[in-house]
């Protein structure tokens, strides 16, 4: 067996022991009591036939699909603020090289790109190879168009895969812990430190607690200033349950949300620090840092987190039947 043949078995067998941890991790995900796993997808082996068709593009990829036909898991911390998401795409006709014309990642002219993992709606994983030279392969991480300035989290699908089982699947954790001019994912950081330090019990809902919620693709911060439970459970409480809390809204406004969609914090992140600091002085704004600072507070929630839930009119009751979450269609 020559060189390169002792490669690629080093490389498949490093896989299947990355592949074998990976559904040992979706099952750890689920058992613990601090996530709500909402997708947990994993897929069966692809056809024998599908995957030679991938060999010819790409080897470590038609290996992991020779034992999983694409995976798709997805979390929420409940009790802090964390998001995960490792979503690679089922074997379909879009597992292909694309050059830049169909991509629109802007990794340049001379390079073609196949998606790997879909890590946030804004940032994807991608493998990207040269057009002349197809052993010129690289995984780069990167927002659309941004391809050139894109980071590479890892050297091989198995070192990708363990990287980000390490990281939680926690949203842009391929650009965190890392030096960045302009912005900050300070946020995102303490998610995966909190991640990393292991299951806790869930911060209880009462007055005064600081809370973030998250309902479709958007979300909030708060603090309680009311809880009220439904005394009679009815149709809609199946669903919403009994519990509601009134929030003190970051955005400035009130609502009744139900406990289900809510999370208290028991410590600062780095949107709390920032929501703590005096940035209305004129004279302390200017300087890299302060713009970096405020950008992380506008992006971390408080000026586009627009509640979904309809507010009730009286503030003193949250009767049964206004118990209300706004659709994603209205």
């Amino acid at each position: 067996m020559d060189d390169k043949a002792v490669e690629a078995s080093a490389a498949r067998s490093a896989l299947l022991q990355v592949i074998a941890e990976l559904r040992e991790f979706v099952q750890a995900l689920q058992e613990r009591p601090d996530i709500d796993v909402q997708v947990a997808q994993i897929g069966d082996p692809a056809e024998e036939a599908e995957v030679e068709q991938v060999r010819e593009l790409h080897t470590e990829l038609a290996d992991f699909y020779a034992q999983m036909n694409g995976i798709h898991v997805e979390w929420l911390g409940k009790g802090w603020d964390a998001y995960g998401c490792l979503r690679i795409p089922n074997l379909s006709t879009y597992t292909v090289f694309t050059g830049e014309d169909d991509s629109g990642m802007g990794f340049g002219e001379e390079y073609e790109a196949m998606l790997l993992d879909e890590v946030t709606a804004e940032g994807n994983t991608w493998i990207v190879r040269k057009l002349d030279d197809h052993d010129d392969v690289r995984l780069i991480f990167a927002s659309s168009g941004e391809g050139e300035e894109g980071v590479v989290p890892a050297e091989s699908i198995a070192a990708y895969l363990r990287r980000a089982m390490d990281n939680g699947f926690c949203e842009w954790w391929p650009q965190c812990f890392m030096k960045h001019e302009y912005v900050t994912y300070e946020h995102f950081e303490d998610a995966i430190t909190q991640f990393r330090a292991g299951a806790k019990a869930p911060v209880a809902i009462e007055k005064g607690t600081r809370v973030t919620f998250l309902c479709f693709s958007e979300g909030g911060r708060g603090t309680v200033v009311d809880t009220r439970r439904v005394p009679e459970p009815n149709a809609e409480t199946e669903y919403f349950g009994t519990e509601l809390a009134e929030v003190e809204l970051d955005v400035g406004s009130r609502a009744w949300i139900p406990f289900r969609f809510l999370s208290g914090l028991d410590q600062p992140d780095g949107y709390e620090r920032l929501r703590e600091q005096d940035l209305s002085a004129g004279d302390e704004l200017g300087t890299g840092n302060d713009f970096v600072a405020i950008e992380s507070r506008m992006c971390s929630g408080i000026a586009s987190a627009r509640s979904h839930f309809a507010q009730l009119d009286n503030a003193t009751s949250a009767p049964s039947d206004r118990l209300v979450c706004a659709r994603e269609s209205q």
